[in-house]
């Protein structure tokens, strides 16, 4: 009668009996091909990264099951059947092999194991890559992420080739709508429609903005009839994730930004509930012909702000009217609207009205923004700016702190926000600083982002970084005229030369604005002149107390007593704003 074999040789024959090793290596060589054909189609193909993560799911989940099946059945020349039990005979048979016989069969279920975990590690670093991607490439020192991405504007294919507006304006609604995700960082318009004329690489362009992914497209359009195609591909490797063509009627435009935005969240694996759908898409307005008018009204303001269009925007003006009339609740027309006439209120222009009218107009347009605005940001930001050129500023304080409250501030990075980062530079710097870093990131190639974050900084005394910043922004954006505004009053902080040369600048014009003669307050000072006089001027005009809140942000200085400004202490003491810590006094010069 034979002995017994203990219990782990026994454990370890019947493995070898009932074929478990063999199964355990031919399923972990097969899961390493499999995922590694996987891999290859999803690259291919442009599948998103979730397919391989899934596929390894199945790998993986699969396994023990061979593993159970192999142990309780066999296959016979009479089909499958449930495997008997070994005698101790046939137990004791094996273990007496000798060794050469015995190891190949667990070396060989060894590695069948360690190709089943290098096919896991595959699917693992499938998923992962996207978050690796372009991780040395650094935004105002912040990391590339995963989720990221810049649209770029659509190429104008029309044959008159003068649809660019029209194509900007697709882009821009999509960049939109994606910037609604919080878990996707977004390029801001100013820094990715840099990027117009296509002749730049696409890892690039992405390693400038910092982002992981791009999207590019072209609109054609003939008559009534559009051809849009959008094309998403990862930087890293050109690997496009996505793309389609659309050919639609224009009515369908709106629809075809939906698809491209929902499209293009899926490829980046953002699961997408109703809340954020409502959220990406709640925006804007949904009348073609309204959408048409605000792009135009948009380009003709563009230009005017540039200079090109004259010292007037009655054209954009009357673009943004024809979207308001066809479609009366649209929020953002009467937001562009609103803009020029706070151009009168400071006297920098005319325009055929008083600065109370003009007054008037503003807080219309800025009030029905409020009450009309799509989004809790685009309304907060009407009630601010309304606010601030209202006769009153009892409800600043709360507006200031809402906005402070937002965990989202970098959404602002994507809207036009009028007068409201000066005024946080002022009145919140916190919140200013959480404001222009997110901006920042957003906007890299943009001076204005690049300045403000420096004015906080020279609003809370520190020269030496903003100067710091100013010096990184001029090498990564060029220059802006507040970032030159405020190394000039920088240098006036220790050099009263510098305040010399500027005021004579000054005073070689004639007939300047009381806008433009604001500028040189600071300088007065720091040579001991009166600035009473000007002082007491601006703070009677309509639009005097955001002149100030603009000399205060850009100069980091109070640079005049608020004794000659009773106007715009009071609104001050109203908002609950205090002065005291604010900036560094200008320098004067000693006797």
């Amino acid at each position: 009668m034979s002995e017994t074999p203990s219990s782990l040789p026994r454990l370890f024959a019947e493995l070898k009996r009932r074929r478990v090793f063999r199964v355990m290596a031919v399923y972990g060589a097969t899961a390493f091909v499999l995922l590694q054909a996987a891999d290859l189609l999803a690259q291919g193909m442009g599948l998103s990264d979730q397919v391989l993560r899934i596929t390894t799911f199945l790998v993986l989940v699969g396994f023990p099951i061979a593993v159970v099946l192999a142990w309780a059945f066999e296959s016979t020349p009479d089909g499958v059947r449930r495997t008997e039990d070994a005698t101790p005979e046939e137990i004791s048979a094996i273990i007496a092999l000798p060794a050469s016989r015995r190891w190949p069969a667990g070396l060989l279920a060894l590695a069948g194991v360690a190709l089943l975990v290098g096919g896991w590690w595959i699917g693992r670093q499938g998923g992962a890559q996207a978050a690796n991607m372009g991780s040395t490439t650094s935004v105002a020192d912040a990391s590339t992420a995963a989720a990221s991405i810049a649209v770029l504007p659509f190429a104008d294919l029309s044959e008159a080739g003068d649809q660019a507006w029209f194509a900007d304006g697709l882009a821009e609604e999509i960049l939109n709508s994606l910037a609604a995700l919080h878990e996707l960082k977004v390029t801001a318009r100013t820094s990715s429609f840099q990027f117009r004329d296509g002749d730049r690489d696409i890892t690039e362009i992405a390693d400038t903005l910092g982002v992981a992914h791009v999207l590019k497209g072209s609109v054609r359009r003939i008559g009534d009839e559009l051809i849009v195609t959008a094309q998403l591909i990862r930087a890293a490797d050109g690997t496009h994730l996505w793309s389609n063509t659309y050919q639609r009627d224009a009515a369908d435009l709106f629809d075809v930004q939906r698809d491209v935005a929902e499209k293009v969240a899926a490829a980046l694996d953002i699961f997408l509930d109703d809340r954020k759908r409502e959220a990406m898409f709640r925006t804007g307005t949904r009348d073609v012909e309204a959408f048409e008018a605000y792009l135009r009204g948009v380009d003709q303001q563009d230009r005017w702000h540039d200079g090109e269009r004259g010292p007037d925007n009655d054209a954009g003006q009357a673009e943004f009217t024809r979207a308001l009339a066809l479609d009366p609740g649209y929020a953002e027309a009467a937001l562009g609207r609103a803009d020029p006439y706070s151009h009168v209120l400071m006297g920098g222009h005319d325009w055929g009205m008083n600065q109370e009218e003009a007054r008037e107009a503003l807080l219309s347009d800025l009030r029905f923004a409020a009450e009309n605005a799509r989004s809790p940001t685009t309304r907060l930001v009407a009630e601010i700016n309304a606010e601030l050129f209202s006769r009153h500023w009892y409800r600043m304080g709360a507006l200031v702190d809402e906005l402070a409250q937002q965990e989202d501030l970098g959404r602002l990075a994507h809207i036009s926000t009028g007068w409201l980062t000066h005024l946080l530079i002022v009145a919140n710097p916190e919140a200013a600083r959480r404001l222009a870093e997110a901006e920042l990131e957003a906007n890299p190639l943009d001076g204005w982002a690049w300045w403000r974050l420096a004015a906080v900084e020279l609003a809370q005394g520190d020269i030496e970084a903003a100067t710091t910043i100013l010096d990184r922004g001029r090498t990564r954006a060029g220059t802006s005229a507040p970032a030159t505004a405020a190394r000039r009053f920088i240098a006036m902080r220790s050099d009263p030369g510098a305040a010399q040369r500027w005021v004579g600048t000054e005073e070689n014009q004639t007939g300047a604005s009381l806008f433009t003669r604001k500028w040189f307050l600071p300088a007065y000072q720091v040579l001991g002149k009166d600035v009473s006089a000007t002082a007491r001027e601006i703070d009677s005009l309509p639009g005097g107390n955001a002149m100030f809140i603009q000399l205060l942000a850009v100069s980091g200085s109070v640079p005049f007593d608020l004794a000659d400004t009773p106007n715009f202490a009071a609104r001050l003491e109203e908002a609950g704003i205090d002065l005291s810590g604010f900036g560094v006094p200008m320098v004067t010069p000693q006797d």
